[in-house]
């Protein structure tokens, strides 16, 4: 059910350039908005929603907001690493570990992005 304030959010998504779609959210059935960025969202649930080609495997097709899910918990992590280690209370050296392999991680990550 659309109410006020999800009108306010599709107006607001017109005037900064997004395209309302002929499509509806398979969840809460509200219009669909494709983002300058090519990404597709529901105003209403306020989350993206991703198209699966005949023969396409959802996980292939979900692939980048894994990948976003992925790097976004990394970067919590290595922050979170960064203020213990700011602490001085534990061993530096199992966190420069840590650090590293976050890094690699992270690394990866872009690398399959941009494959």
């Amino acid at each position: 059910m659309i109410n006020d304030e999800d009108v306010k959010k599709m107006a607001n998504l017109l005037k900064s350039g997004a395209t309302m779609l002929a499509d509806t959210c398979p969840v809460c059935g509200s219009p669909l908005f494709r983002l300058r960025d090519g990404q597709v969202i529901c105003p209403h649930c306020n989350k993206p929603v991703v198209f699966v080609k005949a023969g396409q495997e959802e996980v292939s097709a979900l692939e980048p907001y894994i990948l976003d899910r992925v790097k976004n918990v990394l970067l919590k992590r290595l922050s979170e690493i960064s203020v213990a280690l700011d602490s001085g209370t534990e061993d530096v050296s199992s966190y420069l570990a840590l650090i590293s392999s976050i890094l690699d991680s992270l690394k990866k990550i872009e690398d399959l992005k941009k494959s």
